[in-house]
């Protein structure tokens, strides 16, 4: 193992904010399985995630906000601030907009596939019956949920749940490329009613490339305990989409998984619960279990669609050409089938698309003296002589909101302020985000590692030697 990471390791394990962090999200998580087994995550009850997940992460969520409004952005060049809340509302941190660029998005992936006359199919893909803590009876009219006794045996968490869908999904990417099947299109993530991950996928493909995409993701779907009850029915399942029905069709999903936008009236299959009570839940359980509920598939690059746009009606075909002007104008309209063609069109390698991004290392190191890799710009890979196009010219800082008053000075407590009058933080400056009590003054820079080696190894020394004396 190199010897930068040997120190960025051993800076994490004596890191009060790494352990602080590691252990909120195992407590998080631990409490919540703890639901799961008492069946308090289940249709019974509270479907998709427990009311004390749910209260927690809406509390963060205030706290978050709360700190929004507390700061500004300032911009270092030029002084200019800007409020940190209205920056982050203009973004896809906003739920509307988020779900607003993934239908548009969803829009002009059906659009390609109309005029390269591609076939959609609407798959599902679940868990085997083991990775489910409960499991549906009949009741009357009403279905009620019992314990799993398959599942007592392992007692898996929806995050193994979604480990193994990402495996099982491997495998059929794998098939794919074997067989020269091009497949595209978007996955969603959404939970069952007692918290287990199943996913949605709207694909695409050629009509003679149809029969044998269904073939392999149905075995490989199967692949694991085929024989055992109800895996035939439920394990895959696949419709064949109308022309022009594939957005419709997965617009509530969407939906479901952001915002409950236009769900009013809709009722949860599953709960038999508004659909606009439900997305709280959902967003919750995504949140809980750090599950990513949407994902691309063979399509060209998010990223290079979203740092085009901060370029506006910037023209870049002196520098980078025609082709990539093309990309940069339809990523700006909003026109993302005429984006999807100009990188190259659906199933196309990322080395072979028109633009990609383009990384910087920081000047400053992270907290655990490593470097970090930061996005400025576009660049034409296909291209060589073309220069890269920076999008992000501005260097920002944050800072506190300056109080209108001393009255409001007086009233409102600062986040993060200390609850005494006195202040015993050490007024070290930043050296890659370590304490300079720790570092000492003569820290000696390592030319073969590129970065301050004295200074990280006489911390982990100190405080390893303040712990054995303690």
């Amino acid at each position: 193992m190199p010897l930068r990471k040997v120190y960025a390791a051993v800076a994490r394990l004596i890191s009060r904010d790494y352990w602080r962090h590691k252990l909120k999200s195992h407590r998080t998580k631990w409490l919540e399985s703890l639901m799961i087994a008492a069946m308090e995550v289940c249709q019974n009850n509270q479907p998709y995630a427990s009311q004390q997940a749910i209260r927690a992460v809406k509390s963060q969520r205030l706290a978050n906000l709360r700190y929004l409004q507390a700061m500004q952005i300032e911009d270092i060049d030029s002084g200019e601030r800007f409020d940190l809340i209205d920056k982050v509302m203009a973004s896809i941190s906003n739920p509307e907009i988020r779900r607003m660029e993934l239908m548009a998005q969803m829009a002009g992936i059906e659009k390609v596939a109309m005029e390269r006359k591609d076939i959609g199919m609407f798959v599902t893909l679940t868990c085997p019956s083991k990775y489910h803590p409960t499991k549906l009876r009949q009741r009357g009219k009403n279905k009620i949920a019992v314990i799993n006794h398959k599942w007592k045996n392992e007692v898996f968490t929806p995050k193994d749940g979604q480990r193994y869908l990402v495996k099982v999904w491997s495998r059929i990417r794998a098939a794919f490329a074997d067989n020269e099947v091009n497949v595209y299109g978007v996955r969603v993530v959404e939970p069952h009613h007692d918290a287990t991950p199943h996913w949605h996928l709207l694909l695409f493909t050629d009509k003679t490339s149809r029969a044998k995409a269904i073939e392999i993701m149905r075995q490989k779907a199967l692949a694991d305990e085929p024989d055992e009850k109800g895996a035939q029915q439920h394990r895959f399942t696949c419709k064949h989409m109308n022309k022009g029905g594939a957005v419709g069709y997965i617009a509530k999903y969407i939906a479901k998984n952001i915002d409950g936008y236009a769900l009013d009236g809709d009722v949860d299959f599953e709960t038999g619960k508004p659909l606009t009570e439900m997305a709280a839940a959902v967003t919750t359980w995504a949140s809980t279990w750090r599950i990513p509920q949407f994902h691309f598939y063979n399509l060209p690059s998010k990223g290079v669609y979203r740092e085009c746009r901060r370029l506006r009606s910037l023209s870049v075909a002196d520098k980078l050409g025609e082709i990539a002007e093309q990309v940069r104008k339809a990523a700006d309209e909003g026109d993302f089938a005429a984006y999807i063609q100009a990188q190259g069109g659906p199933c196309n390698p990322r080395n072979q698309q028109t633009l990609r991004i383009a990384y910087q290392i920081n000047d400053q190191l992270n907290a655990y003296d490593e470097e970090v890799q930061k996005v400025v710009g576009i660049y034409a890979q296909l291209n060589p002589a073309a220069e890269m196009i920076k999008t992000r010219c501005r260097k920002y800082r944050l800072i506190k909101k300056v109080p209108a008053s001393e009255d409001e000075e007086l009233l409102k407590s600062a986040i993060g302020a200390p609850r005494s009058s006195g202040n015993n933080c050490r007024n070290g400056g930043w050296n890659g985000g370590l304490d300079r009590g720790y570092l000492g003054e003569n820290g000696s820079f390592d030319e073969e590692f590129g970065f301050k080696k004295c200074n990280l190894h006489d911390r982990i020394k100190m405080r390893i030697s303040s712990i054995h004396h303690s």
